[in-house]
């Protein structure tokens, strides 16, 4: 009887034993799983950001030309001179050993940097005007010469009334005031 149970006591441990390797393997595949599926949305995450900072950079670069084009158009004396300048800054703005990394530097500072180099000088008052300047003003990235056409902040509310008088109604001699009182002289 005793070898009985040595046996049965054999065969319980031998069984949680395999039940316990086979759940090891379990565990380690479904670990492996999500692991694989971690860095697949991490490698996932990486080409969408990478994929939106390429597209924010071709937006930016488009409307660098887009303003480009147009202090260009204005400056040129002839279509062949604009024509020309119009390479020239399209070749200064792709080689990144000129002026870097384009997305770095705001639109204004690229312009800036682009007509000194081509010998133009833009009509910033009027840029100024345009909402790509105005936004860039409002956040504070404007370059210099576009930064000098800053409109002042109009002051606040609480300013205002600070610095303007107050004015009381007036009211006519002899008449009577809400109060009921009577205004003016009395007899």
């Amino acid at each position: 009887m005793v070898a009985a149970e040595a046996a049965l006591a054999y065969a319980r441990v031998s069984r949680a034993v395999r039940l316990t390797v086979a759940l090891q393997s379990t565990v380690l595949e479904a670990s492996q799983a999500l692991d694989r599926a971690a860095g697949s949305r991490r490698h996932e995450q990486r080409c969408n950001a990478e994929r939106e900072r390429q597209q924010r950079a071709r937006a930016h670069r488009e409307r660098v030309d887009r303003v480009l084009d147009r202090v260009i158009e204005a400056g040129a004396a002839s279509e062949a001179e604009g024509e020309r300048l119009a390479n020239e800054a399209g070749e200064r703005l792709e080689r990144d050993d000129i002026y870097g990394d384009l997305a770095e530097r705001s639109v204004s500072e690229i312009i800036d940097l682009v007509c000194r180099d081509l010998g133009l000088s833009p009509d910033w008052a009027s840029l100024a005007e345009e909402a790509w300047a105005k936004a860039e003003i409002a956040s504070g990235a404007a370059a210099p010469p576009l930064a000098a056409h800053r409109r002042p902040d109009p002051p606040e509310p609480h300013e205002r009334l600070k610095s303007e008088p107050r004015k009381t109604p007036k009211t006519p001699k002899g008449s009577q005031r809400a109060d009921g009182a009577q205004s003016g002289p009395q007899p």
